[in-house]
């Protein structure tokens, strides 16, 4: 590509004017050592915890008070992969990086460490998978005008598939990193879209309730929203939309009947909502302590090694929230069952220029940032650890379906041993069944309460 072309295609990326173009050179990313992982502390680049170190801001603003300041566009971007280019979709949603097991294989050029094996994986739809193992990488951002760039490696968790076109999916730990978001935007490219098209909503992660949240206000209330660059579609849950009063209305024919995550499964579509859309201005901030178990959860579950230098002096904020820009109208398709109640897509993010232009909005939870009501259970593994699982009304929640679907087979068992009633083999068979799953329940029951308890406990 011509030098001339090269800098039109940027400026068609960045909204930048003729002789507004970046310096490209002074973006090119100095990797870290290839010989540590992804987040690991370096002399070479430094890192910042808790937000995006963004690059010089835009210098148009929204028009009348719009908080859009262009069109909203879905982005992706190519990286080397064990010498391999491979097209990646960038997700601010995700805590992992992901990867299919067809693509690992076409990668696997050089010989590949394979890690222990991971167990549940988390998904938008609020259901979990599980990923076949983990596997660290050799990766490189492509180089440009023949500059070098260093390898580095990280890690991928392998599923036996991902949503349909999808090879590889990056988390925010990556793109916080590489600063792909902001000084290295200019390598995103806009995403295929082969014709009729089903929306996908890729956030994968062990850590529903705690990562990276963008304050901002739906119908003047305020939300704790999940900036999901890797979901293609606004996602509400029920729950939420009924809980804030908004009004929901059934889709048309015309508009998206469907939404696919990240493992391939589909949710059907028939609701929605329409909202006005103000960004939240936190310019005022106190400095509060900030705990070196601040990051760690997500960290760890991202595979990226972050050492105690790196979250030493990093602050954390409470804010003075106030509305910073005028409303917008925007459609947020409602799902019974999402893991968020709030999920903004990539052509939201994009068109806001979020990453930039409203950087003191973001956020980073974890565990000891939520209101007690909305604290993680913790489970303990078979090594003693404890790991965020999900929170006190998903945890609720949980249980009374689960209690639902018992109630169910508890009827079906009893259903079938009256209509068994000449048949003394079978009713001793269904009866033996029915008795093992009321020993199940009754011991769920009691883990579920112990639980409850333990929470609530002062």
């Amino acid at each position: 590509m011509r030098r001339g072309d090269f800098e039109n295609h940027i400026r068609a990326i960045h909204g930048h004017g003729q002789g507004e173009i970046p310096n490209v050179r002074k973006f090119l990313l100095r990797a870290p050592d290839p010989n540590k992982q992804v987040g690991e502390a370096s002399d070479e680049h430094n890192v910042t915890c808790m937000s995006f170190n963004a690059a010089s801001p835009a210098t148009s603003r929204p028009i009348a008070g719009n908080p859009f300041i262009r069109q909203g566009r879905l982005m992706d971007f190519d990286m080397m992969i064990n010498d391999v280019e491979v097209t990646t979709v960038p997700d601010t949603g995700a805590d992992v990086n992901a990867m299919t097991l067809d693509t690992l294989f076409q990668l696997q050029r050089s010989v590949v460490a394979r890690k222990e094996e991971i167990g549940n994986i988390k998904l938008g739809n609020d259901t979990s998978v599980n990923a076949l193992f983990r596997v660290s990488l050799r990766c490189c951002l492509p180089s440009i005008y023949g500059e070098p760039q260093e390898p580095f490696r990280a890690d991928f968790h392998i599923f036996l598939k991902l949503a349909s076109g999808v090879r590889a999916i990056v988390g925010y730990k990556f793109l916080e990193i590489t600063q792909m978001l902001t000084s290295q935007a200019w390598r995103l490219k806009p995403r295929f879209n082969p014709g009729r098209h089903i929306p996908r909503c890729m956030s994968i992660g062990p850590v529903p309730s705690a990562g990276l949240r963008l304050k901002i206000f739906l119908d003047k209330n305020l939300f704790l929203a999940l900036p999901d660059t890797g979901s293609e579609i606004n996602l509400m849950s029920k729950a939420c939309a009924v809980k804030n009063g908004l009004t929901i209305v059934r889709t048309v024919q015309e508009e998206t009947r469907e939404v696919e995550f990240a493992d391939g499964q589909f949710e059907e579509i028939v609701e929605k909502v329409v909202v006005t859309v103000q960004a939240a201005d936190c310019s005022e901030q106190t400095d509060l302590a900030v705990s070196d178990s601040k990051l760690s959860a997500a960290g760890e579950a991202s595979g990226i090694q972050r050492s105690s230098s790196l979250l030493a002096n990093q602050p954390s904020y409470k804010t003075k929230v106030s509305i910073a820009e005028e409303p917008i109208l925007q459609t947020f398709y409602v799902i019974d069952k999402i893991a968020h109640d709030v999920i903004l897509s990539q052509s939201l993010l994009h068109a806001m220029d979020a990453w930039n232009l409203h950087q003191s909005a973001f956020v980073y939870t974890d565990v000891q940032g939520f209101e007690k009501s909305m604290c993680t259970i913790f489970v303990r593994d078979s090594k003693g650890n404890n790991h965020p699982r999900e929170t006190i009304t998903q945890f609720k929640q949980r249980e009374a379906f689960r209690q639902s679907e018992v109630a169910k087979k508890q009827k079906r068992l009893n259903r079938d041993i009256k209509r068994r009633a000449g048949d003394t083999e079978r009713q001793t068979t269904l009866r033996q069944k029915l008795a093992e799953l009321n020993q199940k329940d009754q011991a769920a029951r009691v883990k579920f309460d112990e639980a409850v308890r333990a929470f609530t406990s002062p």
